[in-house]
């Protein structure tokens, strides 16, 4: 999926969004899009449990 995402130009991007019916998909995209430098990134999320599970720094959350 990372090899996907680069290949796509995730390094040139300034905003990522994430908006699968997975929340830890989303999650994780965003996640992974912070490693690769992306400044801001929005991930679709319905399960407020899953704020806690994952490190969140600099992820902006959008519900329904």
């Amino acid at each position: 999926v990372l090899a996907d995402l680069k290949r796509a130009g995730l390094k040139q991007a300034e905003l990522f969004v994430a908006v699968t019916e997975v929340d830890e998909i989303n999650l994780l995209a965003c996640f992974l899009a912070g490693e690769s430098g992306v400044p801001r990134r929005v991930a679709r999320a319905r399960a407020t449990v899953a704020f806690y599970v994952w490190d969140c720094r600099h992820i902006e959350f959008r519900n329904r």
